[in-house]
């Protein structure tokens, strides 16, 4: 017995010992140092090691580009993420989430300019408290409300020792220190530094100051965690010799996304439109690109990243040196995006790619795999979580938001793609709300919904939304977003009604085909109307020509319910007061008579398949009056004005349906008869009760394609006519006035 007893002890000693050495390995006898880059408003576009991987690489002309080596060696040497989205396109919230790993709404810093909560928990502060490391902050903070430039708030640390260098908002180009005190200089004022401007610029300024924080931690033997905040490349687009000039021998071109937004072929959804004079679409373009202001801003902007990356540079060569390089975490990543042209577009605020997706690589030698390449949907929340676990920080007592992802970052997969979504949310004017997964993107706004396929179209161009082919993505994405707008207060949630599906009628703003320079909403005056007796112009704008009069069978947000057009029967005479309501619902709501049509409705919403089990959205408990799959067994007492999908075996002797069948994914709870008189409305499916004359109508098809109108659109809005005026449209500024910031 004690022979056995010694074996299990030995046994038992060798497992732990094993374990020991195990957490050693995983986390170093001392602990890993970390550092966080941040730009501001940065393209993934302008870093090599993005642009090596998508199928357009050049969008602003064939080889214009920025070479970016030393980011790109983070990447090589740690791991590379291809879907981090910001979750809110706009500085301030952007930042709240990534620091506290909380929604915006949950932050008290939901919008520009709003203080972060005082009682708010950051990384900094569980790294500082829970395992002793000294915490810095240099560089734009925009957290502390209105503040400007507002240097080194100590009522306000938030978990970070040193925050000498940190200010809160504004985006001077130059910094001087004098006996202690810092300065802030404009532009202009760069003839009258008394520093050399390689040391006053601001990248060059914030950078120094934050190698003397290393090198002094270092020389301490003190484990530390450095955010570096740079105000680069966000606008004025401005920057030092001579990066001002290293770019100048490009000419950059319009992207073609922004071609296609200036001609409406396709045009923007409502979250983004652009006033433009179709008839003069190519002479603004041209105006744009042959205007030297704007090619010098794209020039600076280049110049400005690649300032950035010598830094960066810099600051690795410094941690090699003091051989920290393998016990140094190192994130570079960016608070938003920047159009920089795309969709016609610039600066931040929207959920297309160019804005809403940002830089993220890590390198965590010996623990993050090398050249790893992350597929998966991230978000800001989502960074405090997984780094604190990463770094083996205990945060069980601190409630997050975002999803702990240290296991997909510390697993020996090369390539990681897993199913997971997230959400990106309108803070500053509320218009839009998005979920995204690794491949698909629902946008929901004031408007028709969005969906796009990020790899059949990574140009954001087509929308995919009623594509059959797509429906079971559309379904969980919505299913996320119905969730996720509630529990996270995102975009929307106080929206009397969102279109969750696409009202059956809505017409296109995309230029039409077969009636050059003018759009649907053009037929509404009296000199274009007489064009909707045109069959091609009549079928493309169906709505506005009076064709399509039905009665959606989707769902619509109605007071923080999903609801269908049956659910408002009761009470109809109230709620088709709503105009969304009103347009999902024409019907019901007797705007329209439906006639016998020659073409179905244009947007199909679900399945062409009908469905036995019910939707995965909540709904009223108003029985749906939509056709079920499941004939009934018996009899009505009262025959039903509703086809149904399947023939019944009694038949009535009813009245003719005047509504056509519909597959719908709505079960009914009454299953209805069809009539044994011939309908007046040709239906998708063919009847197997013959007629005594021959229909004159053609079959439609229960699947029309999503060409020509490659993006539907919301609402008309308060654009602009777009017949052309004499004079010449005026080219964008880069720092438009809705999202401009200090």
């Amino acid at each position: 017995m004690l022979i056995i007893s010694l074996a299990m002890f030995s046994e038992t000693m060798l497992g732990l010992t094993i374990g020991v050495s195990f957490l050693r390995q995983a986390f170093s006898e001392k602990p890993p140092n970390l550092i966080v880059i941040i730009t501001d408003e940065h393209n993934i576009r302008t870093l090599g090691c993005y642009r090596s991987r998508m199928s357009d690489p050049f969008v602003w002309g064939e080889g214009v580009k920025v070479d970016t080596p030393h980011i790109d060696s983070l990447a090589n040497d740690g791991v590379l993420f291809t879907n981090f989205n910001a979750v809110a396109p706009l500085c301030t919230p952007s930042r709240a989430s990534f620091m506290t790993g909380l929604y915006p709404r949950f932050t008290g810093a939901y919008h520009n300019h709003f203080p972060l909560d005082q009682d708010a928990v950051t990384f900094a502060e569980l790294l500082q408290k829970n395992a002793g490391y000294f915490t810095g902050y240099i560089g734009k903070w925009h957290l502390n409300g209105e503040e400007k430039p507002g240097f080194a708030n100590e009522n306000r640390p938030f978990g970070f020792d040193d925050i000498k260098y940190q200010f809160n908002r504004g985006h001077w180009k130059f910094f001087e220190e004098k006996k202690g005190n810092i300065y802030v200089r404009e532009w202009n004022y760069r003839k009258k530094l008394d520093s050399k401007m390689e040391d006053a610029y601001a990248t060059d300024f914030l950078f120094n100051k934050a190698i003397k924080f290393i090198d002094t931690q270092i020389k301490r033997d003190q484990h530390y965690a450095l955010m570096l905040s740079i105000p680069d490349p966000h606008g004025p687009n401005q920057v030092r010799p001579p990066y001002d000039s290293m770019f100048n021998h490009f000419d950059f071109k319009l992207p073609m996304t922004g071609v296609a937004a200036y001609n409406k072929k396709p045009a923007n959804p409502g979250w983004s439109s652009i006033a433009t004079e179709l008839q003069r679409a190519d002479e603004i373009i041209e105006d744009i690109e042959n205007d030297e202001k704007w090619q010098t801003s794209f020039r600076n902007y280049f110049g400005m990243v690649k300032l950035i990356d010598d830094k960066v540079g810099e600051l690795l060569s410094l941690l090699k040196e003091r051989g920290q390089d393998e016990n140094t975490i190192v994130v570079f990543t960016s608070d938003h995006g920047d159009m920089m042209g795309e969709h016609g577009k610039y600066n931040k605020g929207r959920p297309y790619q160019g804005a809403a997706a940002v830089p993220f690589v890590i390198r965590y030698p010996g623990h993050i795999k090398k050249g790893k390449i992350v597929n998966t949907s991230y978000s800001s929340p989502d960074f405090t979580p997984t780094i604190l676990s990463i770094m083996g920080i205990d945060h069980s007592d601190t409630i997050f938001q975002g999803i702990d992802g240290s296991d997909e970052f510390l697993n020996d997969s090369i390539w990681s793609n897993r199913e997971q979504i997230r959400f990106i949310t309108d803070s500053k004017q509320n218009k839009w709300v998005a979920s995204v997964d690794r491949q698909y993107k629902l946008v929901l706004s004031g408007g028709a919904p969005f969906l796009f396929d990020l790899y059949k179209d990574p140009n954001e161009l087509i929308n995919f939304y009623g594509d059959p082919n797509y429906n079971d993505i559309t379904d969980k994405l919505q299913k996320a977003l119905f969730d996720g707008i509630t529990k996270y207060k995102l975009a929307l949630a106080d929206f009397e009604a969102i279109y969750f599906d696409r009202p059956a009628c809505l017409d296109t703003k995309d230029q039409i085909p077969d009636l050059p320079y003018r759009v649907c909403a053009d037929l509404e005056t009296n000199q274009y109307k007489e064009n909707c007796n045109i069959k091609e112009i009549g079928n493309f704008c169906s709505d506005v020509c009076g064709i399509c009069c039905e009665d959606s069978l989707g769902l619509i947000w109605y007071e923080r319910n999903l609801k269908s057009c049956n659910d408002f029967k009761r009470n109809s005479n109230i709620h088709c007061r709503v105009n969304k309501i009103a347009k999902f619902c024409p019907v019901m709501c007797s705007k329209c008579l439906p006639e016998p049509s020659e073409r179905p409705s244009s947007f199909p919403t679900f399945s062409v398949i009908p469905t036995e089990t019910p939707s995965i959205f909540p709904t009223s408990s108003t029985p749906s009056f939509l056709p079920t799959k499941i004939s009934s067994a018996s009899p009505s007492e009262a025959p039903s004005n509703f086809p149904s999908v399947a023939p019944s075996i009694f038949p009535t002797t009813a009245a003719p349906s005047i509504i056509p069948t519909k597959i719908t994914k709505f079960p009914s709870a009454t299953p209805s008869f069809p009539s044994i008189s011939p309908t007046s409305v040709p239906t998708a499916e063919p009847s197997i009760i013959p007629t005594e004359a021959p229909s004159n109508s053609p079959n439609p098809t229960s699947i029309p394609s999503i060409f020509p109108t490659v993006l539907p659109t919301s609402l008309p809005t308060a654009e602009p006519s777009v017949i052309p005026t004499a004079e010449p449209s005026v080219i964008p500024t880069m720092e438009s006035s809705e999202y401009a910031e200090q």
